[in-house]
């Protein structure tokens, strides 16, 4: 009795098994001619184990080894399991000539001594870049429906996270497709400015981002306030009416991701370029019920000309923060205090056109974010005292700023292509006083085959901020000296793997 018993559950286990292994079918890109080769001979052997088993233990039970098979195998092939990914490694030099602000005065005391005046950053550095690993699971309803689970893994300055996961259901000839979970939404989407142009881990989004600094207050031009990032959300795309397509996406709450609890620091997207933090930082500003609607027109005219251009307005319920405060005339002595302030409703838009005449793309995009998630008007003052949030790094009268870039591409050849962007980014720190940020890019590309990329790249960066903002970043730091000024130059070479 006990062998018996044996006998079947290693029957049930090399059954299941089989049926399993057999429930899939994987597709390495961008060859699967392999995997599904050895995948068949695989399953040819274990149809031959399973059988010997089969015949022996028919013996007694005589049951039909052909029924047997025909029973065990559940079919869900089409369901499949394709692998991506890239990785690249590059040397960078960079040359950086930034001025820190030197304390000029708020009611006469200075805010803060400065002991370095200049920082000269030169020499060559090796850049492991940001890889990628993209799992995308794919099935097909009979309706021709579309579904799958997208699991991608980045690793970047030795951590290793799950950079995006979501699920997704795709008909573009009847409902269109959504999609739900960690993943970007339409204000990322709907996006076909002159920084597209370069491809991601390129100009202001690539190595730029670790080696050069910005002034003090200045604003990155990479996207408005309210940029939702990849917290979790629902985003839909409507089918393609003549060029035309609407997009939109829900955000619950900016500050969450996946299971993570809602944390008001690290997961705070969209605003951290803005917000100075610093040693006596409470939280960043965060936003509930976030929506970017977007709508974009997609239209390739024939005879090499091509058209995409995009409109998208973000807009959330900005939330009360507490952060630190200085009130009335600031002396050697004054203390800060922790206070809830009513900060504005985040309210961006930004517009994108690009153009493709044959081997040749030009384009552009424009983005302004007013007030957004600044403290309102009436917090700057209490009971007839001017109050300063050093956070922020503005007065009543600043802003959150505008940016608008220009590009333009050659494709050369097949192998070849060169590159080109401009970015201008301006903020409003008082009624007489701003900070600007400029940066040219220009690159070139080689690609050895579909797979390996050679790249160069050269990175100019100006920026100028205000005395205004650089003494109110310095009341919330207790040792880095703001900004005030930067001239820099990043040179850059490597390759890239794609898979």
């Amino acid at each position: 009795m006990k062998n018996i018993l044996i006998r079947n559950i290693l029957l049930l286990s090399i059954i299941g098994c089989n049926a399993a292994y057999s429930t899939i079918t994987f597709q390495v890109k961008p060859s699967s001619t392999n995997v599904k080769v050895q995948e068949k001979q695989q399953n040819q052997n274990n149809n031959v184990n399973r059988n010997t088993i089969y015949a022996n233990y028919n013996k007694d039970n005589k049951k039909d080894n052909k029924q047997d098979n025909d029973t065990t195998a559940t079919d869900l092939s089409s369901v499949k399991l394709k692998i991506s990914g890239s990785a690249s490694f590059s040397g960078a030099a960079a040359t950086s000539n930034s001025e820190y602000y030197n304390g000029s005065k708020i009611d006469d005391y200075s805010l803060k001594s400065t002991a370095l005046t200049k920082n000269d950053r030169d020499g060559l550095e090796f850049v492991a870049g940001e890889a990628e690993l993209e799992f995308k699971a794919e099935g097909k309803m009979d309706n021709g429906t579309e579904y799958g689970a997208v699991i991608v893994i980045n690793a970047e300055k030795g951590d290793i996270d799950v950079d995006k996961m979501y699920l997704q259901v795709i008909n573009n000839n009847k409902f269109g497709t959504l999609k739900c979970g960690n993943l970007k939404g339409a204000d990322d989407s709907y996006v076909f400015s002159g920084q597209q142009l370069l491809e991601a881990n390129f100009g202001i989004d690539g190595i730029i981002t670790s080696q050069l600094d910005y002034a003090t207050g200045a604003l990155n031009p990479r996207g408005p306030i309210g940029f939702s990032n990849k917290a979790t959300k629902i985003a839909y795309y409507s089918p393609s009416f003549a060029g035309f397509t609407l997009g939109f996406s829900y955000t619950p709450d900016t500050r969450h991701v996946g299971h993570d609890n809602r944390n008001r620091g690290s997961k705070a997207f969209g605003n951290n370029a803005l917000f100075a933090g610093g040693d006596d930082d409470k939280e960043k500003p965060y936003g509930l019920h976030n929506v970017a609607l977007g709508l974009k027109y997609d239209k390739d005219f024939g005879n090499g000309f091509k058209v995409i251009g995009a409109f998208v307005f973000i807009n959330e319920n900005t939330q009360d923060i507490t952060t630190t405060c200085y009130t009335g005339n600031i002396t050697k002595d004054s203390k800060p205090t922790s206070e809830k302030i009513k900060l504005n409703n985040a309210n961006s838009w930004m517009a994108s056109l690009e153009l493709t005449y044959n081997k040749f793309t030009v384009a552009g995009g424009y983005y302004r974010s007013g007030k957004s998630r600044l403290p309102k008007e009436e917090e700057f003052t209490k009971d007839g005292q001017i109050r300063l949030f050093p956070a922020f790094m503005v007065d009543k009268n600043g802003n959150s700023g505008h940016a608008w870039n220009i590009g333009a591409k050659w494709d050369v050849n097949d192998k070849f292509a060169l590159t080109g962007v401009y970015h201008n980014a301006s903020r409003k720190i008082t009624n007489s006083e701003k900070a600007i940020a400029q940066v040219l890019t220009l690159a070139a590309e080689y690609k050895i085959n579909k797979n390996f990329r050679l790249f160069g790249e050269v990175d100019l960066l100006r920026s100028e901020s205000s005395s205004y903002a650089c003494s109110l970043y310095n009341l919330n730091r207790k040792e880095k000296n703001a900004i005030i000024k930067t001239n820099s130059a990043l040179f850059s070479a490597g390759i890239t793997l794609s898979f």
